[in-house]
């Protein structure tokens, strides 16, 4: 059986089981050696002006960020997930990198995990989040919990800000 790492949309709970048709509870986890950030330029959602990015992840050795571990009961849900993620790149995560958010009796270890790492040249950091899809994930975020929103807005970054002052600075 093999895993997938959500981090955007699909941690609000409507698009995760309606996408993925889970059969068992996605896992809250914390995913090393990686940063978090809106700057990705959109493949299919619609944005406005400068207000059109979705979030990413880009390799740190020094950053973190919480997301969700779901298992994939079947492989041949990775067509249609490949297709709604264009733009990004299906890539391996080492086990490794994983931990537990909460205590958590989940295993966090499969025979393989991927998350979608956007292209290169779908990355852009001049601009700045698509509010339909940022309001959709924050919605998410809060759908785990306190703690888990308050980890994704400290831990999403747009520009060289996390998402947290990002969030304030627009109020």
């Amino acid at each position: 059986m093999s895993s997938l790492i959500v981090y955007g949309s699909l941690i609000n709970k409507a698009q995760l089981y309606q996408k993925l048709n889970l059969q068992s509870e996605a896992c809250p986890v914390f995913i090393q050696g990686y940063r978090r950030i809106f700057n990705q330029e959109p493949s299919w959602r619609q944005g406005f002006n400068q207000h059109r990015a979705v979030l990413n992840i880009v390799k740190s050795a020094t950053d973190y960020f919480n997301g969700l571990l779901v298992d994939i009961q079947d492989d041949s849900a990775f067509e249609h997930l490949d297709k709604r993620e264009k733009g990004y790149e299906r890539i391996t995560i080492n086990c490794s990198q994983l931990a537990h958010f909460t205590d958590t009796s989940c295993s966090i270890c499969s025979e393989a995990t991927y998350i979608y790492l956007g292209h290169p040249g779908k990355q852009n950091n001049g601009i700045l989040p698509n509010r339909e899809y940022l309001e959709l994930c924050l919605r998410g975020a809060k759908q785990w919990g306190e703690e888990f929103y308050k980890q994704f807005v400290q831990t999403t970054y747009v520009g060289t800000h996390t998402l947290e002052i990002f969030l304030r600075n627009k109020a």
